[in-house]
């Protein structure tokens, strides 16, 4: 009978560390998600309808918005109501889908435009004031094959917004000498004439 104890012994050991290991592996994959250049909170400030303007608030009392996370997750807030939904981006393309929403559209640069929300026929404009990971945003847009061309004119070489932010600092954004620029040819090149 000793043997036979001695056999259940090891069984229930081999078991416990069968488990232990399955165990060990399952956490190995619960690892942190990269970092995506797109999260943040994207809030809608403008919509079309039939080619009309119209103010989100005419839709949507309460505003919308999509909190965009790494790993894909994503709090959708629509008029008030919030659910937990996904979304996946390919290139340019984003795709979010949960809670019976599904939603297509375009992103980058923390600009994002959703066509047809809810099969209204209604194409709504998002922007993310605070990208998470700006600093990725900047790295992909420089690798990526299909990246914006920044403004050669500008010294500041950031996206209109931030153009728009320099310029009404006071900060010289086009390259001149920082006081009034002149469209008439310098010295050197009226010699060159």
């Amino acid at each position: 009978m000793r043997k036979a104890e001695k056999m259940k012994k090891k069984q229930k050991c081999f078991a416990y560390l069968t488990v232990c290991i399955t165990l060990a592996g399952m956490l190995a994959g619960c690892g942190k998600s990269e970092p995506d250049p797109n999260s943040g909170l994207y809030e809608a400030v403008s919509a079309t309808m039939m080619g009309m303007e119209i103010d989100v608030s005419d839709i949507y009392k309460n505003g919308v918005s999509f909190d965009l996370q790494d790993g894909g997750k994503c709090i959708a807030n629509m008029d008030g109501d919030k659910a937990k939904i996904k979304w996946s981006t390919d290139g340019d393309s984003i795709h979010f889908e949960g809670a019976g929403v599904e939603l297509d559209g375009t992103i980058g640069g923390g600009d994002m435009t959703l066509v047809n929300m809810m099969d209204m026929g209604v194409d709504m404009k998002f922007h993310c004031n605070e990208l998470l990971h700006a600093d990725l945003e900047s790295e992909d847009a420089q690798s990526a094959p299909n990246a914006r061309k920044k403004d050669s004119d500008s010294k500041s070489g950031g996206s209109v917004l931030a153009r728009l932010k320099d310029a009404k600092a006071g900060k010289d954004v086009y390259g001149g000498s920082g006081s009034t620029a002149s469209a008439s040819p310098s010295n050197d090149d009226s010699r060159a004439r």
